[in-house]
């Protein structure tokens, strides 16, 4: 009994202290739960108000206390999106991917997207897919997902720009940048002088304000009138400098405005200078403004009768939209929506019209190369906007272009990686050709009216035909290469091809081709002789008539021809040989190199007195003795395969230089399209 008596008291003492520990971990799982909805209103509040660097922050305390927490990790990538951190927007999307997290259609698109500007394209390309091309964002998808399928046609330009970052950064925003007589304005986050200094929530950097570049290339604060206390930047003068139209926070004669779901939008300003010109007049706001949507980013025609800018607005075709107004002569009209060829589902910012009627923007609802690109297109006939391409845009944000008068030269923003702060802004040069071509005579050297056709090599696409006139002009850019076609009846036509490349860079006088004509004689008396053009590297390095012996010739195609006709002798077919090109550290024959050595193999079948010589290359990578044997093994699998297919050891000559002999020095800057030139073997013709 005793026993008993003592068994049920040690169970009343282990219940009551199994209800006791029970309870005390409710206790304890109530004040957690408690803590953590607390911190996440906290985070959520600082979210909603755009405080976006302090909501990073506050969800990363949610974390702490919870941390599978499915809001809390989206919240954070959004976050980091949100003040264009990109690698950091990536981990924690990833995070959230991992975890499960990401179902939502917002959140597989916003992922995409920062996959895309930290150049991971196959895997954004996953995601584009995931998200299908449903809903209202379909037109943005689809575009997105074309661009990463033809991600190399943005850098097929590259070789027309030279881009490089201003001395005037800092490691704070500076962009926006506007002409302003004989330099350039732009909008900045540099601290400010004076005891009160606010901060922007939404990244917790400095208010904008204006600066301009004076003649010692320092930048300082524009004449009063226009800096606040809040964000000015970017504007747009004219007028002889005596007119501007700039951004501005809805902060006006001292008050701040703020829309209905708390946030103060931006809005267009337009003054005057005062008569002394030392300082800007009030600014009076444009008749488009409202507190509840932004208006900003402004550029305006030579004649200051069109004004462009951007904004969201409603009744828009994506988020932020570019919009017009004109000037009647006393006040701006109502705003004019560009249109869909030139807004998209998603971002349209920074318009800037160029005196010739391009309008150039950047946007991030276009095929491009990840975040905002720039785009051109005219102004009075839109059509498909062209995206710029490398080195003008990249991965990151490229935005708020403007181009100098004579289209040579330029600024822009971006964040691009290897600049000083946030955003950066860069001074680019832009090399085109102004080309004119002439039908000449072959004999006599004297004009001819005939039709002279022009074409680029790679489209086929015309760019210019010309009826009986006697010279044809039009405008390349550097890179470009062009198939120039002339005839005229009772003559033989003249073909010949221009490339680019190798012009000087800066040409500002016209180009002048002439194209020899030779008059036709009668069949009895002419010769026909096939010629052979040797190209490496985009340069003809060989020209040859095959005969009994190899007829070679400096010069052009059309020089040789010409001097052939006046021997009587007919070219009647050409054939052209190019570099083989090889993958990265790999010296296996691809199939495009395969396909160039079955024509080789035909001429030398075709004329076996002919003999060639392989040279062979490396890109710049590796030491210089690996890339000495690289080179040796390219020439070997060259070799190799033209001894498989019935050529003769002893018409074959092979020569290595690794990486002696670059087709393009750019030394530690390569982008892969210049390792690719690098990685070659040049074929060449031995008598």
């Amino acid at each position: 009994m005793k026993n008993i008596y003592t068994i049920t008291i040690l169970l009343i003492g282990l219940l009551t202290i199994s209800w006791t520990e029970i309870d005390k971990n409710k206790e304890v799982k109530k004040k957690t739960k408690g803590k953590i909805e607390k911190a996440k209103v906290k985070a959520s509040r600082s979210f909603d108000s755009f405080a976006y660097t302090k909501s990073i922050k506050r969800y990363k305390k949610v974390l702490q206390l919870s941390p599978d927490d499915n809001e809390a990790t989206i919240k954070i990538a959004d976050s980091y999106r949100k003040i264009n951190d990109s690698n950091q927007a990536r981990e924690w999307y990833k995070k959230a991917a991992d975890l499960g997290f990401l179902v939502n259609k917002a959140d597989q698109l916003n992922y995409a997207q920062v996959l895309s500007s930290v150049g991971d394209y196959e895997e954004a390309d996953k995601w584009y897919n995931l998200h299908g091309e449903n809903g209202k964002m379909a037109v943005l998808i689809k575009n997105k997902k074309e661009a990463l399928k033809s991600i190399e046609l943005f850098f097929k330009d590259s070789v027309a720009y030279n881009v490089r970052i201003t001395d005037f950064n800092t490691e704070h925003s500076d962009f926006g940048p506007s002409y302003l007589e004989e330099g350039i304005v732009f909008a900045s986050a540099r601290p400010s002088k004076g005891l009160f200094k606010p901060k922007y929530a939404w990244d917790n950097s400095n208010f904008l304000d204006m600066f301009k570049v004076n003649e010692k290339g320092e930048a300082v604060k524009i004449q009063r009138g226009i800096n606040t206390r809040y964000h000015e930047g970017p504007a747009t003068f004219f007028d002889q400098s005596n007119k501007v139209i700039f951004t501005r926070n809805n902060y006006h004669k001292g008050k701040s405005n703020e829309s209905k779901d708390g946030v103060n939008k931006l809005k267009l300003f337009y003054a005057i200078k005062s008569k002394n010109g030392k300082k800007w007049c009030p600014a009076v706001e444009l008749p488009f403004n409202s507190d509840e949507y932004s208006v900003g980013h402004p550029s305006v025609t030579e004649d200051g009768l069109t004004l462009y800018f951007a904004s969201d607005m409603p009744g828009g075709k994506g988020g932020s939209d570019i919009y017009m107004s004109r000037w009647d002569g006393e006040k701006w009209g109502g705003a004019e929506n560009m249109g869909e060829l030139v807004n998209s589902p998603g971002n349209e910012f920074f318009p800037f019209i160029h005196p010739d009627g391009t309008l150039y923007y950047s946007s991030d609802g276009m095929p491009g190369l990840g975040g905002l690109d720039v785009f051109e297109v005219s102004s009075s006939d839109p059509g498909i906007p062209k995206n710029i391409g490398y080195p003008i845009n990249t991965q990151k944000d490229d935005f708020g272009l403007i181009l100098s008068n004579d289209g040579r030269s330029g600024y822009l923003s971006s964040n691009r990686e290897g600049g000083e702060g946030h955003d950066d802004i860069y001074s680019f040069e832009k090399y085109f050709y102004d080309v004119k071509v002439l039908l000449v005579d072959a004999k006599t050297g004297e004009p001819l009216e005939g039709t002279i056709n022009s074409s680029y090599v790679k489209s086929d696409k015309i760019i210019a035909t010309t009826g009986a006139d006697k010279e044809l002009t039009f405008r390349v850019i550097r890179g470009d290469e062009v198939n120039l076609t002339g005839m005229k009846e009772n003559y033989s036509k003249v073909e010949e091809k221009l490339a680019t490349i190798d012009l000087p860079k800066e040409m500002k006088e016209p180009y002048v081709i002439k194209l020899p004509l030779m008059g036709i004689e009668k069949e009895s008396e002419e010769q026909f002789r096939d010629v052979v053009v040797i190209e490496n590297n985009g340069e003809t390095t060989q020209l040859f008539a095959i005969e009994e012996e190899l007829i070679e010739k400096e010069g052009t195609l059309a020089s040789f021809r010409a001097d052939m006709m006046k021997k009587g002798i007919k070219v009647m077919k050409v054939y052209t040989y190019q570099n083989i090109l090889y993958d990265f550290d790999k010296s296996n024959i691809r199939k495009d190199a395969a396909e160039k050595l079955d024509r080789i193999i035909w001429l030398l079948n075709e004329y076996p007195t002919v003999s060639i010589k392989l040279k062979s290359h490396t890109d710049i990578r590796g030491s210089k003795s690996y890339n000495q044997e690289l080179a040796k093994k390219r020439a070997l699998s060259a070799r190799t395969y033209l001894m498989k297919n019935g050529i003769s050891r002893n018409r074959i000559i092979e020569s290595s230089y690794g990486e002696e002999e670059v087709f393009i020095n750019c030394k530690d800057n390569c982008n892969e399209q210049q390792h690719q030139s690098n990685r070659r073997t040049e074929i060449l013709i031995e008598n």
